[in-house]
């Protein structure tokens, strides 16, 4: 196993155990034990990567300095460089399925696929805005950001964009929506905006710190993580009307992290590899777990495991006396159901039968979230369960 000394910048997981992180100078590492261990991978990059997405677990493209796009079909195993016609630098990088992508970069670069990278066609804006980061909810509905505190909205897969106001000027780098009108932005100097109409209008959400915030997840539209400079997490349980500054274990800057059934890795200055762990079945930890510094390689990645919006209803029976807060289905019939007093449901036929799991503690649980029908996760006030047998 090799180490690194270069800036991380983007880490994601293209399945449970597989992942990579990605940085300065072509880095590229790979673990396949959920982040025990990494692994450097062999490329003819040179240049900075600085975003990349998996949109299926072996599919996924990096992008980086000089108008690099990159392509894998293999997990991250080997890259294929395509062509963007383009020499600034890209920044970031979103895909919606194997076939739809965007990517975006300074000078106001936007560029799309519809063919898996075969082709990319620049789309407006243009200009001298410097794009940080990019989300889309589904084929048509997306926002870019970025300096100086600008934010871009299309309803046409970039057909069209319009800019939204954020009432600041200061760099933006991260932005996450759980569906289309609730979302949340972090920017320079501890900024954090929300939304509950689509960006239409933004607000202020009071971070408690001055640091640059560089990435935000939400689970649910309570749930939410945020990294940020120095070293420090943020979390919030309900909505980011407050949120809870927390020391990782580094003073290092982190730049992005993903979750995996094994955890969380982070990312970040220095090559600094964090992986978050809970040693014990449903063991119940402080947000966050203890914090473990790890030989680091890098390799490409975002977040790949992202939230599904189901719509099939929770079935609720008259004989519940349990306040529930959240579902979660993994297929049409496997879901789980969390709420007061440690309470978790699992069904196995659609939610026609509901039968309570044993969970270890009592206090409320927010949020549930499964990777596949056996690896999954509970969230509740300082409180983390993970189940490795579907509960």
């Amino acid at each position: 196993m090799g180490t690194t000394s270069n800036d991380l910048e983007q880490v994601a997981f293209a399945d449970g155990n597989r992942g990579l992180a990605v940085g300065q100078h072509g880095t590229i590492t790979m673990t396949q034990d959920g982040g025990r261990t990494w692994t450097e991978i062999e490329s003819d990059i040179w240049d900075n990567i600085r975003g990349l997405y998996f949109a299926s677990d072996q599919e996924g493209w990096a992008v980086g300095d000089r108008g690099l796009i990159t392509h894998t079909v293999n997990g991250g195993r080997t890259w294929e460089h395509q062509k963007s016609g383009w020499w600034y630098t890209l920044t970031d990088v979103y895909f919606i399925n194997p076939e739809k992508g965007w990517v975006i970069g300074d000078l106001g670069t936007v560029l799309h696929t519809s063919d898996g990278g075969e082709s990319w066609v620049k789309q407006t804006p243009g200009g001298f805005q410097m794009l940080k980061g990019v989300f889309f909810f589904d084929d048509h509905i997306g926002w870019v950001i970025g300096w100086p505190g600008v934010c871009l909205h299309t309803k046409n897969g970039g057909l069209t964009w319009t800019t939204q106001t954020t009432g600041t000027y200061n760099e933006l780098y991260g932005v996450y929506f759980v569906n289309s009108n609730i979302g949340w932005i972090v920017a320079q100097y501890g900024e954090i905006l929300h939304t509950t109409n689509g960006g239409e209008t933004w607000k202020f959400q009071y971070s408690g710190t001055d640091k640059d915030l560089n990435k935000v997840y939400f689970a649910n539209r309570n749930y939410g993580m945020i990294i940020s400079d120095e070293g420090l997490i943020l979390t919030t349980i309900d909505g980011g009307q407050k949120w809870e500054v927390q020391e990782s274990g580094t003073n290092n800057d982190l730049y992005d992290f993903a979750l995996s059934p094994e955890g969380m890795v982070a990312v970040g200055k220095g090559g600094i590899t964090m992986r978050y762990t809970v040693e014990d079945e449903d063991l119940p930890v402080d947000l966050p777990p203890k914090a473990e510094e790890v030989e680091t390689l890098v390799a490409s990645g975002q977040l790949s495991m992202e939230v599904v919006a189901y719509e099939w209803e929770i079935v609720r029976h008259t004989n519940w006396q349990t306040d529930f807060a959240d579902v979660f289905f993994v297929d049409s019939q496997l879901g789980w159901v969390v709420g007061s007093n440690g309470k978790i449901s699992h069904t196995v036929n659609s939610g026609q039968t509901w039968m309570p799991q044993r969970s270890p503690e009592k206090t409320d649980l927010k949020t549930v979230f499964f990777t596949d029908k056996d690896h999954g996760w509970v969230l509740g006030r300082a409180t983390l369960l993970r189940t490795e047998n579907g509960g």
